[in-house]
């Protein structure tokens, strides 16, 4: 037996069961692309894997993991309910990151995940929904989240290990989105202080960053801006950024 889940605004494509059931065979999960919709129904994004694979080294699923960024969602995807059952997989008691913790231990109790060329699920966009503002418990779920990684490091995987350094720097540079986000308490000096108490004079900031090389070019240009140790830099970086982001809106 499969679990589908499905968010209550989102569709399906009439197709998306049959395409997921077909490729289910000897693997533990069937995850496709989606389309991101606002409520018009315009098409903001697609988001397609462009990749066709059925993986069972786990080494490899937890590099692909670290590439795709296929861990945050449960809705377009489908679970085998037996692995649920068996290693009492359940959905933890929090504000946010719930999909991504039940994602995580379902992947480390599961032996192998088949990723799609193939956009079945429509997912939309709520502008005024919790991820789109300031959250007070983000540094509660990512300590609960890289302590959950953390423990999987008895496995071995090195890719395990790079997913843990692209989390812990998801981590940094979205800690600077966040205290920047619409609610957010802090003003220009509010946000430069935390950026030089909580992340530059933060000793496991400034080791991680010392000692972190990330292979994503991307990844190491936010490296490079938060090891210049200046908040005003790093303050102004961020404000061109959201400039741009809104522009190409």
């Amino acid at each position: 037996m499969w679990v589908v889940f499905v968010d209550s605004d989102d569709k399906l494509k009439p197709d998306y069961l049959l395409n997921l059931y077909i490729n289910s065979k000897n693997v533990d999960c069937v995850i496709c692309g989606h389309e991101l919709r606002n409520f018009s129904d315009e098409i903001l994004k697609i988001y397609n894997y462009d990749i066709s694979l059925c993986e069972e080294d786990k080494a490899r699923i937890w590099s692909y993991l670290g590439k795709l960024d296929v861990e945050h969602y449960i809705w377009n995807r489908i679970y085998r309910l037996s692995i649920i059952r068996k290693n009492n997989i359940a959905f933890r008691k929090l504000n946010m990151g719930e999909d991504t913790l039940f994602n995580l231990d379902y992947i480390s109790s599961s032996g192998s995940i088949s990723i799609l060329d193939y956009v079945g699920y429509v997912h939309y966009k709520n502008s005024d929904s919790l991820s789109s503002g300031y959250r007070s418990d983000y540094v509660d779920f990512y300590t609960v989240y890289l302590k959950r990684i953390e423990s999987l490091f008895n496995l071995e995987y090195p890719s395990i290990r790079e997913y843990y350094l692209i989390s812990k720097m998801r981590y940094y540079y979205g800690y600077i989105f966040n205290i920047r986000s619409k609610g957010s308490p802090y003003g220009f000096w509010g946000r430069i202080r935390k950026i030089r108490v909580d992340v530059l004079n933060n000793r496991d900031c400034v080791e991680f960053m010392r000692d972190c090389k990330l292979k994503k070019r991307s990844w190491r240009i936010y490296q490079l801006i938060l090891s210049l140790k200046s908040p005003i830099i790093i303050e102004l970086f961020y404000s061109i950024y959201y400039f741009v982001i809104r522009c190409i809106k």
